[in-house]
């Protein structure tokens, strides 16, 4: 089924133009999003879109690491390696399941929804929907793959979001506001 799903949802051959570049833009660079975000939260956010930020962020770096350990345990030759796809994406033919770029993105959607973050976290569900799409569509992953790193993310982002994973963001908010704050508090100190 996952083979027959891909089938119909691949890229055709000598794709180019306009549909090429938005599913390269997708897949690839639609990442960045993410860690953006983070960064905006932190930088224009309170403190509690800094204990969002941070939540997802180690929800990130969790679902990354589970999703690279299933990786090395499970062998799963890509799309195009099989040759049920082409490869737009140059990419290299290592293993396919789960996908890290669906595990970050949903990790860090879930993470920042589950802090009272939704409206971040529902753009980065939407961008990880995207970005797996385009990845299946160029012929990296089957759609299983982005079902299980979707799966690995969601999982991440609630262990961290609930439970003893927010005492652990609190904490590294804390320490990376008082580290954030230090040259502020140098400043005024000085022209006391």
């Amino acid at each position: 089924m996952d083979a027959e799903i891909l089938r119909r949802f691949a890229a055709p051959a000598g794709l180019g133009g306009g549909a090429l570049v938005v599913a390269l833009i997708l897949a690839e660079g639609a990442i960045l999003i993410g860690p953006l975000t983070l960064v905006w939260l932190w930088v224009a956010g309170g403190v509690r879109d800094r204990r969002a930020a941070v939540t997802a962020a180690l929800a990130g770096l969790i679902a990354l690491g589970v999703a690279g350990f299933i990786s090395s345990q499970v062998d799963r030759p890509r799309p195009f390696v099989v040759g049920l796809a082409q490869n737009y994406l140059n990419h290299p033919a290592d293993s396919s399941l789960p996908s890290d770029h669906a595990a970050l993105l949903f990790a860090l959607s879930a993470g920042l929804a589950l802090r009272g973050r939704v409206g971040p976290g529902a753009l980065l569900l939407i961008v990880g929907a995207l970005v797996g799409a385009a990845r299946v569509f160029l012929g990296a992953h089957y759609p299983t793959d982005i079902l299980a790193g979707a799966l690995v993310g969601l999982v991440a982002g609630v262990v961290v979001g609930r439970g003893p994973g927010v005492c652990l963001a609190n904490g590294l908010t804390a320490f990376g506001e008082w580290v954030y704050d230090a040259p502020l508090r140098a400043l005024q100190r000085r022209f006391r």
